[in-house]
């Protein structure tokens, strides 16, 4: 693998994956991270380095997480049985993967926040993006 940070392409544009403690040291990212967010860099790897010309411009981290599509039809359901049914199905899940990520549709939005409590979910505080080719 070559090293993109001695080998820029002509836009002066590398990313560096750091897989370790000592990669993000050698970097000073903490530091770095400090200075942009207000806290050292979480250590979530693997994590990118932007660097423009050889010298950092930013940082981005990749976790894999599962991702849930729950599809259960609320119409066919008591508001009852959807959710005990949610409930079970979203604590089955978060125990056997850790810390998913759960995307649902719009009827979530009208369950309403206490609804969403009761089968163990809250709004994160991220907004979600998606590659758009045919964006300009």
């Amino acid at each position: 693998m070559q090293d993109l940070a001695k080998d820029p392409d002509k836009t002066g544009i590398a990313l560096v994956r750091c897989d370790n403690e000592k990669d993000l040291q050698r970097w000073d990212l903490d530091k770095f991270a400090l200075e942009l967010t207000g806290k050292v860099c979480e250590r979530i790897f693997p994590t990118f380095l932007v660097l423009y010309h050889g010298q950092l411009r930013g940082f981005f981290q990749v976790a894999q997480q599962l991702v849930v599509y729950p599809a259960l039809h609320p119409d066919k359901l008591s508001p009852r049985e959807f959710l005990k049914i949610s409930r079970s199905v979203i604590t089955e899940i978060k125990r056997t993967s850790g810390n998913p990520l759960f995307l649902l549709c719009d009827y979530a939005e009208k369950l309403g926040p206490k609804n969403l409590r009761r089968v163990r979910l809250k709004k994160a505080d991220e907004t979600a993006y998606i590659y758009d080719e045919d964006a300009h």
